[in-house]
Order: C-alpha cells, then structure tokens, then sequence
C-alpha cells in the first residue's frame, strides 16, 4: 500500500485573509475618521453657522447642543475603531510573518 500524503493547504486560503483583514482595518479606520469628525464637528457647528449669518432653528440648536455634550461617547469610538484597527494589523502582520518564515 502507498502512504498518503497529508493534504497541502489552498494557496488561496493566505490571500482571502490577508484581504479580508485588510478590509476589516480599512473598515475600521473609516469609522475612527468619522467618529473623529463626529467629535470636533458637533462642538465647532453652531459657532461657525453663527458667524456665517446661517439661520438655525430652535430644533436644530437643541439638536446640535445635545451632541455637542456627548461629544466624548465620539471620542470613545475614535479610540476603539483605530485600537481595533490597529489590533487587525497587527495580526495580519503575524500572520503573514507566520506564513513566511514556514
């Protein structure tokens, strides 16, 4: 009887990682860029609609207070999306460091 030989891994199986972790991190990052937005442009808003002589409504002032006063619930998410991001690369890194050195 011939001994089988044991199966060898799908080149494809690397690559489909490497491209879904990497767009797992772009996917984080543009969240991290939006939530940083979030946080600077909710409290900046209604100062420069004033100084642009830009009409708000009572609603659109009371709107625009409220997420000014959360602005750190935004800080947050800019700090666990660019953590996560950051956390994404860095074991794709090992992973492809891994996959190298075998």
């Amino acid at each position: 009887m011939f001994a089988s030989s044991p199966p060898m891994p799908r080149a494809s199986a690397p690559i489909s990682a490497v491209v879904a972790r990497s767009g797992l991190a772009f996917a984080l990052a543009v969240a991290g860029t939006v939530f940083l937005a979030l946080a600077v442009a909710a409290t900046i808003a209604v100062p420069l609609a004033i100084r642009q002589g830009i009409a708000l409504s009572p609603a659109e002032l009371a709107t625009a207070e409220r997420l000014g006063s959360i602005w750190w619930l935004f800080a947050g998410g800019v700090i666990v999306s660019f953590g996560a991001s950051l956390a994404t690369l860095g074991k794709l890194l090992q992973r492809l460091g891994d996959s190298f050195a075998s």
